[in-house]
């Protein structure tokens, strides 16, 4: 028999987390899983942003004010 490793046992914890809590209330748990895919979309969004005006700021071309 494999040996389990601290990691496999987490990830087997989370997912039966996951499992349970669609399980017992699946609105809910749609409302949070929306809420948080919706602020990782945003973070990725912010990132991409300030990540091009630091690039175009080391051009030395001022950039159009919005």
């Amino acid at each position: 028999m494999k040996k389990l490793n601290l990691k496999q046992i987490l990830i087997y914890l989370v997912i039966a987390f996951v499992v349970v809590s669609v399980w017992k209330d699946p609105s809910g748990s749609a409302s949070i899983a929306g809420r948080f895919l919706g602020n990782v979309g945003n973070f990725f969004v912010a990132l991409i942003d300030k990540g091009s005006s630091f690039i175009k700021g080391l051009t030395g071309k001022p950039s159009k004010p919005a």
